[in-house]
Order: structure tokens, then sequence, then C-alpha cells
């Protein structure tokens, strides 16, 4: 028997994400005996210019002759021309920084764009009605299908009991003290070099005092694990650092209350119908979007958390507008699409 092949495609130093891990682990379960699964996961944009030629070419072999493939960006760009005549090549349209950039570049400054960087894709999985509208406007798109009312593989999990059960399980396992409590994320991402100093002194003592003890605040931010240094053991009951124990995107899983700088984890968070906040962390093109869409969601200085009434399970209204962007709470469950379209 013939098994139908497909690629993961990832060259843009993304691996093999959570989404894309996702549709894998779904493919398998549904028809394991039917496929065989082949992976591309390098760096292009890899720092080192001799290392990115050498991936660029990698790209090139690999590609060669390639039937099916799935990705989560542009990936498979232009530049590869040595595809199987036949197949289907799925874009995920996770959004990335890039999505903001073209975002703000259209609507601050103007800018029109008529893109044919998705150009070898067939399907683009949408994800949003802001990603959709990124697409329709900004990209060509002949000859390939946009899909609509389907969540991404991530943010759909994100909703699904199981999956919600197993990750509280082993979050609350390394940090028992956060059970039963309203859960506050700070997630930021960023060059080292370019971060901001008002977070090396914020004070997490005082915040967590403001929550007080129905809260417990989860970070990846090392700035603020070390600021929690002089912070006595008993604050060990309020406040948790979240790196190396589990990936940090288990946190959305569980966080009633999100704040972060990653476009990606804020849109993932929103088909939960949950308040979500952009802070300034890095300068980059989510902050920057959100400080000129939703200014009211948006912290440009860390100080601002204090005394900032966070509620859980009450959103703004311009919070329900960023959810009812960013997510399609109620689309079709990525997996089966995807199988559809790969006709399995």
């Amino acid at each position: 028997m013939n098994k139908k092949e497909i690629t993961f495609f990832s060259s843009r130093g993304r691996g093999l994400s959570n989404d894309l891990a996702l549709v894998k682990n779904f493919l398998m379960d549904r028809n394991s005996e039917e496929i065989m699964f082949r992976y591309y996961l390098n760096n292009e944009l890899h720092k080192n210019p001799l290392a990115g030629h050498g991936y660029r070419r990698a790209k090139k072999t690999f590609s060669e002759g390639m039937t099916n493939a799935i990705c989560v960006d542009a990936s498979l760009s232009t530049s590869i021309n040595n595809l199987a005549p036949e197949g289907q090549r799925i874009l995920l349209a996770v959004p990335y920084d890039y999505q903001f950039k073209n975002m703000v570049l259209m609507e601050e400054k103007g800018k029109k764009f008529h893109l044919n960087t998705m150009a070898r894709f067939t399907h683009i999985i949408a994800g949003s009605p802001f990603t959709a509208e990124l697409f329709r406007k900004a990209y060509r798109l002949e000859d390939k299908e946009l899909i609509e009312n389907v969540a991404l593989p991530f943010a759909w999990d994100t909703t699904q009991e199981e999956s919600r059960k197993t990750i509280q399980e082993q979050v609350f396992f390394y940090f028992p003290q956060a059970k039963g409590k309203k859960i506050l994320s700070i997630i930021v991402y960023g060059d080292e070099e370019k971060r901001r100093k008002d977070w090396e002194n914020f004070d997490i003592k005082k915040l967590t005092g403001e929550l007080g003890k129905d809260w417990f605040v989860f970070t990846n931010s090392e700035l603020l694990m070390e600021n929690a240094f002089s912070m006595s053991n008993r604050y060990k009951n309020c406040f948790g650092y979240m790196n190396r124990i589990l990936p940090v995107p288990a946190l959305l899983y569980v966080s009633d209350v999100l704040v972060t700088n990653n476009g990606r984890l804020a849109t993932s968070f929103s088909i939960q119908n949950k308040p979500v906040y952009a802070c300034q962390y890095n300068k980059n093109y989510f902050e920057k979007y959100m400080s000129l869409r939703y200014p009211d969601m948006y912290f440009s200085n860390v100080e601002q958390l204090h005394g900032y009434e966070f509620k859980a399970g009450q959103l703004t209204r311009k919070q329900e507008e960023f959810c009812r962007q960013m997510s399609y709470p109620n689309g079709a469950e990525p997996g089966g699409v995807v199988a559809d379209i790969l006709g399995l």
C-alpha cells in the first residue's frame, strides 16, 4: 500500500511548533497506517550568513518533488520551484509578528500591498477574522482557497477539556499553591539587549499584595523572577516562575488573565473569551498594533500594572472586540479540516 507523504516544513527557526505538532498528532491518531511523515526543521534566517546560505541550499534540495506540505509561515517560499505538480500545500496562518506589521503599515501608513509571498500554497487556514482580512487585503490569493471559521490547532486545543485537564494537572503538580486561585500570567519575549529597563526594578511583591490572596501570578520573565528573590517564603503561595519546567504556552491552559507582548499567544488565548492585555517590552509590531488599535488594553510601562484592577471572567467592550477579531471560538476542528484537504 502506497502511503501518503506529508511534510512538516519549517525553515524560519520555528521548528515543529505547537500548531504543527498538534496537527501531526491528530493525523497519526486518525490515519497512521496511511501516512509517511517528513520533516524539514531549520533556520535559513540564521545570524551566521554562511549557515543561513547552507540551510537555503538544503531546503531546495529537500523540496525537490515534494507533494503535501504543512507550514505555519512563509517557509514554503516562492524561490522553491521544484515541487511536485500534485499535492496540497497548507498554510496554518499563525499570527506571527509579520501579520501585525503589515496591518499597521496598511492602516497607519496607508501602504498598499499585493504580496505574492504565499504563492506556493494551495490552502490558507486563516484562524481568525483579523488574519482573513489581512490576507484578502495584502496578498495575492489566485488559485488558493482561503479557509475561514476554522480555529488554529493550538488555540483550539486550549479549549478542549481533555487537554486542559492534562496540562492543568502538570502545572499544579509543580505549583500546587496555584490550584483554586485566579491566575494572572505575564509572558514576555524579546532580545535581552533590548529589554526594557523599567522591568528590571518592577516590584513584584507589591503587585502580588495588590492582587490579594485569591490570585496567583505566573511569569516567564527572568527579570521578574530575579526581583522575587527578596520575597519571603510566604510569597510562594502567590508567585511562580514558569520556564524550563514546562513549556511557557502551557500557561494558556490555566490562566484567567493574560498580559503579553507576544501576538501568537494573545490571539491563541482570545478563543477562551478571557481578558487579554498587551505590554511594551521589545517594541515589536504586535505591541505597536495594540497601542494603536486597543490602547485601553495596552501597558506602555510595566509600572502601570500596579494598582490595575484585573477581573477574571469579565471582559471590557474592547476585549470582547479583540476576542471576536482574533479567533473563531465556534469554528470547525482544525485537524479534521486539514485531514479532509489531504484526502485522509
